[in-house]
């Protein structure tokens, strides 16, 4: 059985623990009770997941590796490699993607049959602050939370990039221009006019594509918005519902609370005790 690595043995009084790590020889197949950041600077190697028939990840600098607990893995350098290796528990990226509104992307992470990975270059600085507090024994929260910020983003934009590589290059196109707060609070009539398409096969194509009512798509985009606006402005909870393109504040109150388990004003209270914490 592959040896479990705990969190606690490694940082027992930080919640990071952050490290740049130089490897040659292949470590042996492990798990652990923490999510891992794997994000390569120097050399190259393969990522391979032994509890997963998924070819080996090639890794090169810039490469950037999220390892869940479940994941039996190991890194197989090629000369050496040298990578940052930022670790941070469970519970504390559950909270943060509860407050930042990424419960679906963290499950969608988790249910995948390989690990996500991408281009990560644009972390690194990050990933450096974090090694440099863990290794004077420092830790704030804010520089973990901007590092999930920036690596969600990531992961985000590289989901984009495979399903526009997918599906028609109009619903992609479509999609994209849909993200303006003013698109968005045009509905479906304006998802209709950007692609050029009748409701019926707009409609057809979002069941085919996205496994999801456009209904479904438009209102999840609409409550992501309203959850960020919470999060960075001060604005009333019926302003965000109305520039979010709620007109019936109930129905918004409703919607939200369904999605994020909380109504609005208390997801705001609560993001702003964390980001205290």
């Amino acid at each position: 059985m592959a040896p479990r690595f705990i969190f606690r043995d490694f940082s027992p009084d930080l919640n990071v623990h952050a490290v740049l790590a130089q490897k040659r020889e292949p470590f042996p197949p492990h798990c652990h009770d923490f999510y891992e950041v794997m994000l390569v600077t120097r050399g190259s190697g393969s990522h391979v997941l032994s509890n997963s028939s998924e070819k080996p990840v090639e890794l090169h600098p810039g490469s950037m590796c999220l390892v869940r607990p479940f994941d039996i893995h190991t890194v197989v350098p090629r000369g050496e490699i040298t990578f940052y290796n930022i670790a941070f528990t469970v519970q504390d990226l559950e909270e943060f993607c509860g407050v930042a509104a990424l419960e679906a992307d963290l499950q969608r992470w988790i249910t995948a049959s390989t690990s996500p990975t991408c281009s990560g270059h644009e972390l690194e600085n990050q990933c450096a602050i974090l090694s440099r507090q863990f290794a004077s024994q420092q830790s704030e929260k804010l520089e973990l939370i901007k590092f999930w910020s920036e690596m969600a983003s990531l992961l985000r934009r590289a989901e984009r990039q495979r399903a526009a590589s997918i599906i028609p290059d109009w619903l992609a196109r479509t999609i994209n221009e849909m993200q303006s707060e003013e698109n968005l609070r045009g509905g479906f009539e304006r998802l209709c006019q950007i692609g050029h398409v009748s409701s019926a096969h707009m409609a057809r194509s979002f069941q085919t594509y996205l496994g999801q009512t456009p209904t479904q798509w438009l209102t999840g985009k609409r409550l992501n918005i309203a959850a960020t606006l919470l999060l960075e402005t001060s604005l009333s909870i019926n302003e965000i519902s109305l520039r979010c393109g709620f007109e019936n504040l109930p129905y918004f109150y409703r919607v939200f609370k369904a999605k994020f388990g909380t109504p609005p004003r208390n997801f705001r209270k609560n993001a702003h005790q964390v980001v205290g914490n």
